[in-house]
């Protein structure tokens, strides 16, 4: 459904695969492509779209870039659901030190 004019649009995309017709049906087929791209959709597309434009990012150093992809992926697994969208979560922790270390302290394995 097209939001836009509310009429419903049929697309063609095409996928390439090793699988055989008797290892999966179309419906397993149909399930691993939205498996994959739900990853693109709860993930990267938070670490593009936010503040931090991840696809923007000019990182020449390979190293660098994973790195900074880490940092962000750990942030987004420490950030509680109640502060979503991001930039409610990014506004509230810059401007409470004490509920960042807070938040840090409590996702560390205990003894550390």
């Amino acid at each position: 459904m097209d939001p836009k004019t509310g009429k419903e649009k049929i697309e063609t995309r095409h996928f390439i695969t090793s699988l055989g017709s008797e290892e999966i049906d179309p419906a397993g087929l149909a399930r691993l492509i939205r498996g994959h791209w739900s990853v693109e959709n709860r993930n990267h597309w938070k670490r593009d779209a936010s503040q931090w434009r991840e696809d923007a990012c000019r990182l020449r150093r390979p190293k660098a870039a994973q790195n900074f992809a880490l940092l962000r992926n750990a942030l987004l697994a420490l950030i509680p659901p109640k502060l979503k969208p991001l930039i409610v979560a990014f506004e509230h922790y810059s401007r409470n030190l004490a509920a960042s270390i807070k938040l840090l302290q409590s996702k560390l394995p205990a003894g550390i």
